[in-house]
């Protein structure tokens, strides 16, 4: 009988800590809703044109070739536009994700704004991932892996998976992901880790189509910079420029306003709101680099709009509001 108090006093407790353990979890629950409908309504601004859409390309030299003329082309199309770039050469997704956890100063912070066009390394310092990360309320975070590595999927996991997971945890507003799928190197590219592809440049480009099949799979991210087809097309293109340094290991600069053209529409069909940019695209762009004619600068644009509309055509796995397959 003298046990009976200790064993109601026992069921008290458990009562009280699962009642407590409960409440907790429903906080937790409730905080979490209201932070994501906090970020919807920040994002909401920018995808409604109210204030400059606030971009973080976390790469390498290709992001830069990417984004080289895209604040151009937004400002042409009436968009305002923050952007900002993580770069160290040659980083593949390994490094930056080692880097979460060593937190070593190794990334260059480049930024464009209107007011000051391109600042490459701005502040004369390298910096850790997650201080860039944090630097800026940041709509839109963009992942690409190395060139050399973009077509060997193996390569890209659990990286990928871990890098988007903490980003999500550690950026504020949760902003949106999106994957640049990088282009294949033309043939007689002197990259010494062209061999890999056997020197053959369609093959590189047919494994980083399949390599970025399959990381839309594993990671349900299927907002694209589908760089890849574009450039691959680009260079079949009889009297269009030279599209790729005499090299082969970067974009010309008239491979980057290509890349940034396909950058842009990306943006248009994929983030902004309908109601905002109406049916403008990136067809509806005045600016050209001068080593272009307008007919040439057109076909270029064209060629974006196509590739960004049509992503079903290169990616098996592609979702999206942009001419793919639709969920059911």
């Amino acid at each position: 009988m003298k046990s009976y108090p200790s064993k109601l006093l026992l069921a008290v407790l458990c009562t009280l800590l699962l009642n407590v353990y409960t409440f907790a979890g429903q906080a937790d629950g409730e905080n979490s809703r209201k932070e994501t409908r906090h970020s919807r309504n920040y994002h909401r601004e920018a995808r409604r044109g109210k204030r400059a859409v606030k971009i973080l390309a976390i790469g390498n030299s290709w992001s830069v070739n990417g984004t080289h003329y895209m604040g151009e082309i937004l400002d042409n199309l009436g968009i305002p536009a923050d952007i900002q770039i993580s770069f160290k050469g040659g980083c593949p997704l390994s490094v930056y994700w080692e880097n979460v956890g060593k937190e070593e100063p190794l990334f260059r912070h480049d930024r464009w704004s209107k007011e000051t066009g391109w600042q490459r390394g701005r502040d004369g310092k390298t910096h850790t991932l997650k201080d860039l990360v944090t630097s800026d309320d940041f709509d839109i975070i963009t992942l690409q892996q190395a060139s050399h590595d973009a077509g060997r999927y193996f390569t890209y996991q659990p990286y990928a998976n871990n890098l988007i997971e903490w980003l999500g945890k550690t950026a504020a507003h949760q902003p949106i992901i999106f994957f640049q799928s990088t282009w294949a190197y033309p043939n007689g590219a002197a990259h010494r880790f062209f061999p890999k592809y056997d020197k053959d440049s369609e093959k590189m480009y047919r494994a980083i189509l399949t390599a970025t099949d399959s990381l839309m799979q594993e990671t349900g991210i299927y907002r694209l910079m589908p760089t890849c087809p574009l450039i691959q097309q680009l260079r079949l293109i009889p009297g269009m420029p030279r599209i790729d340094t005499p090299d082969g290991t970067h974009l010309a600069n008239v491979g980057e306003y290509a890349a940034s053209c396909l950058w842009v529409e990306s943006l248009l069909r994929q983030f902004y709101d309908s109601k905002f940019i109406g049916r403008k695209s990136i067809k509806d762009c005045t600016f050209k680099i001068d080593q272009l004619t307008e007919e040439q600068a057109e076909t270029i644009r064209r060629k974006a709009y196509e590739v960004v509309n049509h992503q079903e055509r290169y990616y098996k796995s592609f979702i999206g509001s942009c001419g793919g397959k639709k969920k059911k």
